[in-house]
């Protein structure tokens, strides 16, 4: 593959290890070339020959996931479907470690303590612990007091909802 065919972000960590290297970076070089030919030897660089080589097959994927803030770079209309979903994960999975790591109460949370629950029955337990102004996880603890209390709640809103009201 020639170093014009690559996507930017590939094409400026091509250039960068070619500079390092000694060389002048060439639109028209083959990537696979060696550092005699104007290129660069593949094994000495960070991210070592079988990185190239997945490159040089077309495999992108192996820099995007050294470097998935590479995707947020990227303008939005530049993207194909496969990468907006890349995206997408990855955003999901920082806003998923930032509540964690803050500890704030996500249904996530709640079914990982909980194995027993559903999605639905997590968001409603979520919501019952919000209404009673239990948002962070060290409030909300091991769980063993509002769970029940949650069950009860239901209960009672089931039992409500079967009677005939006045």
């Amino acid at each position: 593959m020639k170093l014009k065919d690559l996507p930017q972000p590939i094409r400026e960590l091509a250039e960068k290890r070619i500079r390092e290297q000694g060389n002048e970076p060439n639109e028209e070089i083959l990537l696979d070339y060696g550092i005699s030919d104007g290129g660069f030897w593949w094994r000495a660089t960070e991210e070592g020959e079988s990185f190239w080589t997945e490159i040089d097959d077309g495999n992108f994927d192996v820099f995007y996931q050294l470097n998935p803030v590479e995707y947020i770079t990227k303008k939005l209309d530049q993207l194909d479907s496969s990468d907006l979903a890349k995206v997408v994960e990855y955003i999901e999975e920082k806003i998923k470690k930032y509540k964690q790591d803050n500890g704030i109460l996500t249904t996530d949370y709640l079914m990982s303590i909980h194995p027993s629950l559903s999605i639905n029955e997590a968001k409603s337990l979520l919501d019952f612990c919000n209404k009673n102004t239990i948002y962070h996880v060290q409030c909300y603890g091991e769980g063993s007091i509002m769970l029940p209390l949650w069950k009860e709640y239901i209960d009672r809103f089931k039992n409500r909802g079967n009677s005939v009201m006045p």
